[in-house]
Parts: C-alpha cells; structure tokens; sequence
C-alpha cells in the first residue's frame, strides 16, 4: 500500500553505516585512553598489591572493590557530576563548559585501572618469585627487577585476559551516548532524532560492533597462540 511506513530499509541502513562509521574515531578514541589511563594506574595499583605496600594496599583494595562492584554507568555519572563540584569547591574552577567526552575518558579509565590492576597482580605473581632474587643477585634495585624481569614475563601471561577486557571495553564505550557523546551510539542516536528513524542506525552500529569485536578476538586469540608458542620454545 502507497501509505503504509516502512520500518526498515536497506536503502536507509547504506545512508546512514557510513555516517555511523564516522564516529568510530571517537568510539577508539575512548577505548584508547582508557587503556593508558588503565594501564598506568593499574601497574601501579598491581605493584602496590603485589608488594603488600602498608596502608597503600588496603586502599587498593578498597578502591577496585569499590570499582568492580558498582556499574560502569554510575560510575560515569558520578564523574561527569561529581568532579565539577569537587573541582569547584576545592580550588574555585569552573568545569561546566568542558565536554563530556573527557569525564567519559576519565571514567572509564578509572574503571579499566580496577580491572588491569588485577589482572596485572595475576600476571605478576604467577612469575616465579626467584626472579627477584635472581634481580637482587646482580644489583637491581627491588623497582628495576619488576620492570625490567617482572613485567616482561607477566606480560605473555596477561594476554588472553588482556583481549577480553579490551573487547569488553570496546562493547561498553557505548554507554558514553548517555552523556551526548558523539560517538557511534551517541551518532546513531542523533540521526534517529533527526530522520524518525532509529532502527537502521542502531543495526549499522550494532554491526560494526559485531565485525571489530570478532577481529580483536580472532586477533587476541592468533597474539595468544604465538606467545603460547614462544614460551615452549623457549622452555
């Protein structure tokens, strides 16, 4: 019938992919800071846990407890609000203009540190604790021997968790639309509100979620294979 509406077109889904696609910058933009975030804050987390640094540990604790028990959502609500007040009471300085996307990347970096953090710990006791004395042996310092022996065997011991959560992350940066974030979701949304039609562009977002979740799966799963492969030939 010349009347009825189409709610769904294929024409529609090949209008609007590549406009979608253009906010993918964005989308890993969001998941790579939030891995450097993370990942510093997360080593240093790991170190302080894995050395059981007095009173610094027991804070760890608490604050990946804290991290990995609550919502990533409410996690980032409570930075996008919470920090401009803090800022502003503390040192009179006004964060109301700046964006959303840098409370969204101070978010969730927060949030991978809690998640890196333990999987570095597990990494870096799962390492043969006669390292360090072997580090001691030739005069590094307690520091030098994480670094330098320490990190570089935990890191082919990380790799399988480390593509879970960055896949994980990847899915999850789309909770950052709830802030008008322009990224693949926050631009889907935006053409739905524009055009009346909100399917096609959550279908080409949920597709390129779909492809570049399976690549870095494919990608993690052929990097683990590899190390796997390295440490027999070296044993």
């Amino acid at each position: 019938m010349g009347g009825e509406v189409q709610l769904f077109s294929f024409d529609r889904l090949e209008n609007v992919f590549p406009k979608v696609l253009g906010a993918l910058p964005v989308t890993l933009l969001i998941v790579v800071t939030a891995l450097a975030i993370g990942g510093l804050l997360g080593l240093f987390i790991a170190f302080v846990r894995v050395h059981h640094i007095p009173v610094l540990d027991q804070l760890a604790v608490v604050y990946i407890s804290f991290v990995r028990s609550t919502p990533e959502i409410v996690q980032l609500f409570i930075v996008y609000y919470g920090v401009p007040l803090i800022a502003q009471a503390l040192t009179g300085v006004d964060l109301s203009a700046v964006e959303a996307l840098y409370f969204v990347l101070i978010a969730f970096g927060i949030n991978q540190s809690a998640y890196l953090a333990e999987l570095f710990r597990g990494g870096f006791e799962a390492v043969p604790a006669g390292q360090y004395e072997a580090g001691d042996a030739v005069g590094l310092t307690r520091f030098q021997t994480f670094r330098r022996v320490i990190v570089p065997q935990a890191v082919q011991l990380i790799i399988p968790g480390l593509g879970i959560t960055i896949i994980a992350l990847f899915r999850n940066t789309s909770i950052a639309a709830t802030l008008g974030v322009a990224d693949m979701m926050g631009k889907a949304g935006l053409i739905g509100a524009a055009t009346y039609h909100y399917l096609e562009p959550y279908v080409a977002a949920t597709v390129i979620f779909l492809v570049i979740s399976i690549a870095l799966e494919l990608l993690f799963r052929q990097l683990n294979k590899r190390v796997v492969f390295g440490r027999r030939q070296t044993a």
